[in-house]
């Protein structure tokens, strides 16, 4: 069975183990423990996060462009567990984007990336149940 391409997946190339010899390539691959989705519109620096992390045997990355009309439709059929993003790109589309795949993906990661920095957000969807404002103060005050 050969490996899926880029036209079959939104997962991009199939990812195979680099100790893997060439004839094992199409006969076996590794199961992906992560899969994650990279979202970009201009940004370099989430490109180069993509293009990184598809050299990784065990991580299936798919890179969306927010800007293209299915983007949403794409992102959600990639069932991703982490999202990454460039901190300067998330408002507008990409915001709707990125709240759309916390609602639908409740244990999903969004790591955001900070051009200016050497450090990255990680954001983790957290639904608390409020039922009376003492409730809502609670999760406020709550660290």
């Amino acid at each position: 069975m050969e490996p899926r391409t880029d036209a079959q997946t939104p997962w991009g190339r199939a990812m195979m183990p680099p100790a893997m010899d060439v004839a094992e390539r199409g006969t076996r691959k590794e199961p992906a423990e992560h899969r994650v989705l990279v979202l970009y519109s201009g940004s370099l620096i989430a490109q180069g996060v993509g293009a990184m992390l598809r050299k990784i045997s065990l991580v299936e990355t798919a890179a969306i462009d927010i800007e293209e009309p299915d983007a949403l439709e794409r992102a959600r059929a990639t069932q991703p567990d982490v999202v990454v993003v460039d901190m300067s790109e998330l408002r507008g589309p990409c915001q709707e984007l990125f709240l759309d795949l916390l609602d639908e993906f409740p244990t999903l990661r969004v790591v955001c990336l900070r051009p200016e920095g050497d450090t990255v957000d990680v954001f983790r969807k957290q639904r608390v149940h409020v039922r009376q404002a003492q409730d809502l103060i609670a999760t406020l005050l709550e660290r």
